[in-house]
């Protein structure tokens, strides 16, 4: 079984609602030196409460794409709530990376799939290229910008015939 994050980890202690979540969220992508192909749309709503839940507020990023340098492509899409205590969870996520001539680098999931968490004790996977898919602990989108630079970095940096001719392949 791969072990949660505890999600008042998973974005600075600042994010208490929707739009200091979208503010997080920019702050990650100028890091990054991408930029949104099109503005996300941020969607919130009040969530019913039922008996004990402690579910505030719900917010979404609906699919939207990522320019990132040398036409890496990051398609992301968040969905989450803010709970009473202000602390933001992420309900799901996916966040697909595309390389030039590469259509999938990899997409990590997060939504229930029912099987594969039976399996695996977790609903985080990640899909690689060649079909496979293997549980992973949850990644926040901080995270996926930095492993998408990591990415960059590692297609940037110059092969020996060795490396090309003995590449892992993914």
């Amino acid at each position: 079984m791969i072990p949660e994050a505890e999600p008042s980890a998973l974005v600075d202690h600042w994010v208490r609602d929707a739009a200091a979540f979208a503010d997080w969220i920019q702050r990650q992508v100028d890091a990054s030196g991408g930029y949104w192909l099109h503005t996300p749309e941020y969607v919130e709503y009040p969530v019913e409460r039922s008996g004990a839940i402690d579910v505030e507020t719900a917010a979404e990023i609906e699919e939207t794409r990522l320019i990132l340098p040398d036409g890496f492509i990051l398609d992301v899409e968040i969905a989450g709530v803010f709970r009473a205590d202000q602390s933001f969870e992420y309900v799901s996520y996916g966040y697909h990376l595309a390389a030039p001539g590469k259509p999938l680098v990899w997409r990590y999931d997060k939504h229930r799939k029912p099987p594969f968490e039976e399996k695996h004790g977790t609903d985080c996977h990640i899909h690689r290229p060649g079909g496979r898919i293997e549980p992973t602990p949850f990644i926040g989108f901080d995270e996926v910008v930095l492993r998408a630079q990591g990415e960059i970095e590692a297609a940037r940096a110059p092969q020996s015939v060795f490396q090309r001719l003995f590449r892992r392949k993914n």
